[in-house]
């Protein structure tokens, strides 16, 4: 997780090739027997907004591993269990993205409504309806 700058990026790494980083704008969470990482994403990014409350510097952004230490991350002890877990948060996340581009699509049409409505008028190509009631 970046601790540095941009506080709680989080990122998985999964398997056993090299992965380079710089130390001290990294926390690095690693040899959980009992912990699925993927649920440990979810975990910190739960927490993410909190976790940035906690950074210190007046220059830039700094998180540090004496802050960190102090959360305390409940998790089901079956590695099974997390990974259920997961598997729900992941499918709702994808779910919540799709939702996120059909509303940002409506959006974008309304706006072009609006701007062909606009136009028009400036053109003076609406027509006004009298009313049949005078």
């Amino acid at each position: 997780m970046s601790a540095v700058g941009t506080i709680g990026e989080i990122m998985v790494i999964e398997n056993d090739d090299e992965f380079y980083f710089k130390d001290g704008n990294i926390v690095w969470f690693k040899e959980f027997k009992s912990l699925d990482t993927n649920y440990l994403r979810f975990a910190l990014t739960a927490f993410v907004e909190k976790i940035k409350s906690l950074a210190i510097g007046a220059a830039y952004s700094a998180l540090t591993i004496e802050k960190l230490n102090k959360y305390k991350i409940s998790f089901p002890k079956s590695k099974a269990e997390q990974q259920t877990i997961v598997q729900k948060l992941d499918a709702l996340s994808a779910k919540t993205k799709k939702l996120e581009a059909i509303y940002q699509q409506h959006i974008n049409d309304l706006e072009e409504l609006k701007k062909s409505v606009l136009q028009k008028a400036f053109n003076g190509e609406l027509k006004t309806i009298k009313s049949l009631a005078a």
